[in-house]
């Protein structure tokens, strides 16, 4: 049987000898009808979280990318692997696992990690809390000081988005804190916004980061996602009002007598004359913004 999970889904299966998986997006695993032989295998790309029914006569085995072996008898963990990424992380939540590459081994406890170098051909373990890694089959997203792109790589796989940087550093901002996985994609972003230096441009399902313009370069900024229709708008370029009720200098409130105005006589600022270089003054509602008077209906 082979269960492949796409982007932005989930999914949680059980398998023939009773252990469960709960697969994240863009995952994908391999497992038989019915687990016969001296072992229980199965093959995983992407990420899941196991937990094994207990067999001591049975070793349950995940292969990952025919390189790494996890080994368990009776346990719960979490395996990230996704296609693309160098490093492979096994998390334990309790019991005991082996997590092998070649002739190396590690053996894992509980809020340990191993994280092996494929392309080096290399891993060592840490101390983490496991609870982080496998926060996501419970709804929530957990960072610890992660670097952005770790970050945003996770939530493009979830909401299904497409991720670009408008600048390769952007990638090294580090992040701490917790979201809902079945929040709103713009929810997630203002999250990352206030606390980081950085501002999400959102078209579609294509999301573009970028550094916050240096006015807004502070950390704690309270901001929002921009999206297309939020840029700020273009300064407006004033044209010389003409119709046929009014002369090409309308604008400064001639009408060259063409008979009455349909908006109204034109609108003369009587402080024109008084008013500090520099200073603008602003006109009163209704009335065009562009020549300080009343709007031609005639257009």
């Amino acid at each position: 049987n082979t269960i492949v999970v796409p982007r932005g889904g989930e999914y949680e299966v059980r398998l023939p000898d009773g252990s469960y998986v709960w697969m994240n997006a863009d995952s994908e695993i391999r497992f038989p009808v019915v687990f016969t032989g001296q072992t229980r295998q199965v093959s995983l790309k992407g990420e899941a979280y196991f937990k094994v029914e207990k067999d001591s006569l049975h070793p349950f085995i995940v292969n990952v990318y025919d390189k790494l072996k996890v080994e368990v008898l009776g346990t719960e963990f979490n395996v990230q692997a996704y296609s693309g990424d160098e490093v492979v992380k096994t998390t334990l939540n309790c019991g005991k696992v082996r997590v092998m590459m070649g002739k190396e081994a590690l053996e894992l406890a509980p809020d340990q990690q191993a994280v092996c170098d494929l392309r080096h051909r290399r891993f060592h373990k840490i101390e983490v809390n496991a609870n982080y890694f496998s926060a996501w089959k419970d709804g929530k997203f957990i960072f610890e000081d992660e670097p952005l792109e770790n970050i945003l790589n996770s939530l493009a796989r979830w909401y299904n988005i497409s991720v670009f940087y408008q600048n390769e550093e952007l990638k090294n901002f580090h992040f701490t804190g917790d979201l809902e996985r079945y929040d709103d994609f713009s929810v997630a972003l203002r999250m990352l916004e206030k606390a980081t230096n950085i501002r999400f441009l959102v078209t579609g399902r294509t999301v573009v980061v970028q550094p916050h313009h240096i006015g807004d370069r502070r950390r704690g900024r309270v901001g929002g996602v921009a999206t297309v229709a939020e840029r700020p708008p273009r300064p407006h370029v004033p044209r010389p009002h003409r119709c046929r009720y009014c002369g090409p200098d309308a604008a400064a409130g001639g009408r060259r007598g063409r008979g009455p105005h349909p908006g109204g006589a034109p609108r003369v600022d009587r402080h024109a004359r008084r008013r500090p270089p520099g200073l603008r003054v602003r006109p009163a509602a209704g009335v065009d913004r562009r020549h300080d008077r009343a709007p031609c209906l005639a257009r």
